[in-house]
């Protein structure tokens, strides 16, 4: 009897036990239950649809008890952007963002989604409806033209045969403007984004996140034109026209007049009363480092041809020991000049047969095996001379005053 009785004691204490340990449990889980974890439609640090305690919540936006899988705000969807479309976002992500959010988590048939043909001027380009626009916007007068077409069949459409095009290496896509479509040997692979666009590289998502648009300029076929980041031409800057007067400038990259508005003031040249003023496109003008003609020419000296190019002025040497001379006209509404030969040729201007030759004089003899020292030496008058050196500039510049000679 005494056995039974222990017995059924064990039996009660093993019962009470369970309940015990059944009953700390159910406490355990009310006060998890009962705590302060939300689910936040977005965090205070920007993060959306995370469970967290309520303190760590925005509270400008909505929070939820249950878990974030079964909050409305955190179901996934359609993100329809500017210019693009994302699959399977959160709708607090997508309002953050100021997307427009539907309930496709795959954007399957919305119309703003749909790729299709764009067409911008002279340009057609395969994209969504929205990103059409979007691009329609940054040109002035542009209308939006969309049509539902396959990528091939829209760039068919296009006028131009210059564009963009884009190789798969392995560091990336490789960007590069070609003026002519044959250019590129890559075909064509939309899914890839491979081959030839006849877009500007910079439009290209593949492309702009390394080839930034409108980034420098420069001068080609007289005009002035935007480049990218990566080198690529792009749109026209500024349209010079030359039938006008204007062209592209390559120090200033802007439209500037086809003529010379200043030129060189070069001191040592007497004969021009124009030197150092404007000039018109096209002229040319002698400049000398000396005086010329009558033996007057000094060791050393060489004679120029200057010229006024499109806005710019460009000096041109003569070939060197005066083989050459510059003979220029005299018409003194526009000069003209030209560097003749100075060695004995029956073209040579007899006018500047008293220019004379010059020579290696620290050789010892010369390529016709004639003596330059005695060549030298043939001089009947010595006359000593005072040189007086004034600044230094690109010419010589030495002066020999008057009345100076012993």
């Amino acid at each position: 009897m005494e056995k039974e009785v222990k017995a059924l004691f064990q039996i009660f204490l093993i019962i009470t036990s369970i309940f015990s340990v059944y009953s700390l449990g159910q406490i355990d889980f009310v006060q998890a239950a009962s705590g302060s974890d939300v689910c936040c439609e977005i965090t205070s640090d920007g993060n959306s649809c995370i469970f967290t305690d309520e303190d760590n919540c925005n509270s400008d936006y909505a929070t939820s008890s249950s878990q974030c899988s079964d909050a409305s705000f955190c179901a996934v969807g359609c993100c329809i952007g500017k210019d693009s479309c994302s699959k399977n976002v959160g709708k607090a992500s997508c309002d953050l963002n100021g997307g427009k959010w539907e309930i496709n988590p795959s954007c399957n048939n919305i119309q703003e989604c749909n790729a299709g043909c764009c067409l911008l001027n002279d340009q057609a380009f395969y994209t969504s409806k929205n990103d059409c626009k979007v691009k329609t916007d940054k040109v002035t007068n542009a209308k939006l033209d969309f049509k539902a077409l396959s990528d091939k069949s829209c760039y068919a459409l296009n006028k131009e045969d210059s564009g963009c095009c884009v190789q798969g290496t392995s560091e990336g896509n490789s960007c590069k403007y070609v003026s002519q479509k044959s250019q590129c040997i890559t075909s064509l692979d939309t899914k890839k984004g491979t081959g030839f666009f006849p877009q500007f590289c910079s439009s290209l998502s593949q492309c702009n996140k390394e080839c930034k648009s409108k980034d420098h300029k420069v001068c080609y076929d007289d005009d002035v034109y935007w480049v990218d980041s990566c080198g690529n031409r792009e749109s026209k800057a500024n349209d010079c026209d030359y039938k006008d007067g204007t062209v592209c400038s390559n120090k200033k990259l802007e439209c500037v007049s086809v003529d010379c508005s200043v030129t060189t003031n070069f001191t040592t040249t007497t004969h021009d009363p124009n030197m150092g003023g404007p000039r018109k496109n096209g002229e040319s003008w002698c400049v000398y480092e000396s005086p010329v003609g009558q033996g007057l020419d000094r060791p050393g000296s060489r004679h120029y041809r200057a010229l006024c190019i499109k806005g710019e002025e460009i000096i041109e040497p003569c070939r060197d020991f005066r083989e050459e001379v510059c003979i220029q006209s005299n018409n003194t509404k526009k000069s003209g000049a030209k560097c003749v030969d100075n060695t004995g040729k029956k073209d040579l201007n007899h006018n500047l047969t008293s220019v004379p030759l010059g020579f290696r004089f620290w050789e010892s003899s010369s390529k016709k095996g004639g003596s330059l020292a005695r060549t030298c030496t043939q001089a009947e008058q010595t006359c000593p001379v005072v040189f007086i050196k004034e600044g230094y500039s690109l010419f010589f510049d030495w002066d020999i005053p008057r009345n100076e000679s012993g």
